[in-house]
């Protein structure tokens, strides 16, 4: 889990027994499985915690994260228990890498320099436009009317 994706290493469990449930993320998430009442507790960021699904009867299940709006902003996932180990490995596979997406500082850097390219690419002369005073009309009670054309 992290700020605001639910991601599942893999989301078919041929026979159910642990499910470890990590928060990566930087505030507090829980994973409730919709339906029953397994339940994590509210994890800080960084913590886990193993929760047992041997209970669980084969099908399809909606696990959620149900802090207050954080099952509207994303954190919802799909877990089916009873499928074959073959889907599962394959499901295992395609999700490798979703988990973590940081950079080195070399790939960092290499965006950073992408990014101040692009910006001084952009075509605009705007030296000496901007930051203009403004002379005020005064009107007969003291107001003061500024005229704005774009």
């Amino acid at each position: 889990m992290s700020e605001f994706s639910m991601d599942l290493s893999t989301s078919s469990i041929a026979t159910p027994g642990t499910l470890v449930v990590r928060n990566n993320g930087t505030v507090v998430h829980n994973l409730s499985i919709a339906g029953t009442d397994i339940r994590s507790d509210d994890l800080q960021a960084g913590q886990s915690q193993e929760l047992d699904i041997s209970s669980l009867e084969p099908g399809t299940y909606q696990v959620n994260c149900i802090i207050p709006g954080h099952t509207e902003a994303g954190m919802t996932a799909s877990l089916t228990i009873g499928g074959s180990a073959d889907a599962s490995a394959g499901d295992t596979a395609s999700a490798a890498g979703h988990g973590d997406h940081a950079v080195t500082p070399e790939e960092g850097a290499a965006q950073d320099q992408a990014m101040i390219e692009s910006v001084m690419a952009f075509p605009a002369e705007t030296e000496g436009l901007g930051n203009q005073p403004l002379a005020p009309d005064v009107l007969p009670d003291g107001t003061k009317r500024f005229e704005l054309t774009a």
